[in-house]
């Protein structure tokens, strides 16, 4: 089973409802896929990469997180509640 499948970050919510809150979550949703975040969680960690998408059923976002040179870590997929990023940061559109 992929982690993209509808059963990931499933919570008890009704499959067509916007339950995601927060000035967070509302900036995500308008965010474009593939723009380059800085996202910062409640636990202090820092995560950098492309923004693949927020569900809006289950409030997980999806990130593509870079790669890191040293020591190497090759990119993965990130997935966090945005209710649960304390910070968020992207490059200003014109």
């Amino acid at each position: 089973m992929s982690l993209f499948e509808d059963g990931c970050c499933e919570k008890d919510v009704e499959k067509t409802e916007d339950r995601c809150r927060g000035c967070i979550c509302e900036q995500l949703k308008k965010l474009d896929p593939g723009t380059q975040v800085e996202i910062t969680g409640k636990s202090g960690n820092i995560l950098d990469g492309k923004f693949i998408e927020l569900d809006k059923k289950t409030c997980c976002v999806k990130l593509l997180a870079s790669e890191v040179v040293s020591p190497f870590e090759p990119e993965m997929f990130v997935i966090i509640s945005c209710e649960d990023i304390e910070s968020l940061g992207f490059p200003r559109t014109s």
